[in-house]
């Protein structure tokens, strides 16, 4: 490595401005959003400048996170990219059938709100279109944050809005947040950046980014240590958004959990593969507890093993039956 400075790179040049934007939009006021953009980021093992590796390049991200807050240990329900963000956007499992049950988007819309989504890639069911005018499917040859903001340029600044953006990585996400400061959009706006899934077998993977940005308490740049999930990130929108639907869905809103410490162990589920298939597998994760069924049976302690190479089962027989059976009947109750 040279020891001349480096070059300051062009993105945190332009996202400069943007830092002032979001260091004065406001201090601890009450936490409700004027408008919503949920961003997923498609799978990259590149990892987050914010999340620990020094050599990644990821400065929307980054920005977000110091301005915002991060939550370090991240579930997901899948390792399918296409099933994440349909429950991301649904607030369900994707393996369950909810039909019938209104969807976050029908209700904003309803409500009053403006709804679009631009997604790479789709592969999403109904269920997670519903609700959205426009739900757009960008192909290779298409900029999906080119048309978010050419849809939020026909709009106007103070008129409600829920934008979902499917983003291949943190290039296109610093374009679209300069577009939002420049449309003057991100006064009163809730952030939520995720990522689309971990590899096969994960269900529970650390390498899933989860960053909010917006009015209290996702301020000040704080780190959350204790388990989230994608699919709280729904709830969080909602409650932000102050729009409520019947639905009783498995997430939790994030702001709601101020002391995470003294709640009880939130519950983590995750499936991979069909269930006919030799590869299939379940997952359960109960606070730092994981235990894997199917595809090679494991119990893994992440707060001392993140790694998850020392199957437990052998050491703690007692702790393995207990979440087997809490798997088994999660399962069992749809």
């Amino acid at each position: 490595m040279s020891p001349s400075r480096p070059a300051i790179p062009a993105a945190l040049v332009a996202l400069a401005g943007l830092a002032a934007s979001l260091a004065g939009c406001g201090g601890q006021e009450a936490y409700s959003a004027r408008h919503a953009v949920l961003v997923c980021l498609g799978p990259d093992r590149g990892g987050a400048g914010c999340y620990g590796e020094p050599a990644a390049r990821t400065p929307g991200l980054d920005r977000l996170a110091r301005q915002g807050a991060s939550f370090l240990d991240v579930a997901t329900p899948s390792p399918d990219p296409a099933l994440v963000r349909q429950g991301l956007l649904t607030g369900f499992h994707p393996w369950e059938e909810r039909s019938g049950e209104i969807t976050p988007a029908r209700a904003c819309r309803e409500t009053g709100w403006r709804t679009a989504a631009f997604v790479r890639p789709a592969g999403m069911d109904a269920a997670a279109r519903d609700g959205f005018d426009p739900f757009r499917a960008v192909g290779d040859d298409g900029d999906p944050v080119e048309d978010a903001l050419a849809w939020l340029d026909d709009a106007d600044p103070e008129a409600p809005f829920l934008l979902f953006a499917g983003l291949d990585g943190d290039g296109p996400l610093v374009r679209l947040l300069r577009g939002l400061e420049r449309g003057a959009h991100l006064r009163r706006t809730l952030v939520l950046v995720t990522g689309a899934g971990g590899g096969p077998g994960t269900g529970g993977a650390t390498d899933v980014p989860l960053v909010a940005w917006g009015p209290f308490p996702f301020r000040g740049g704080g780190c959350r240590p204790d388990l989230a999930r994608t699919l709280d990130v729904m709830p969080t929108l909602l409650d932000a958004l102050r729009v409520g639907t019947k639905a009783n869905r498995p997430g939790r809103a994030l702001q709601r959990r101020l002391k995470a410490y003294k709640e009880a162990a939130l519950v983590a589920l995750a499936r991979g593969g069909h269930e006919d298939d030799d590869d299939a597998w379940r997952s359960i994760r109960v606070g730092s507890w994981k235990y894997v069924a199917g595809h090679g049976e494991a119990l893994f302690d992440l707060a001392t093993d993140p790694g998850q190479r020392h199957d437990l089962r052998q050491r703690e027989p007692e702790k393995a039956a207990e979440l087997r059976a809490a798997l088994d009947t999660a399962f069992r109750e749809g």
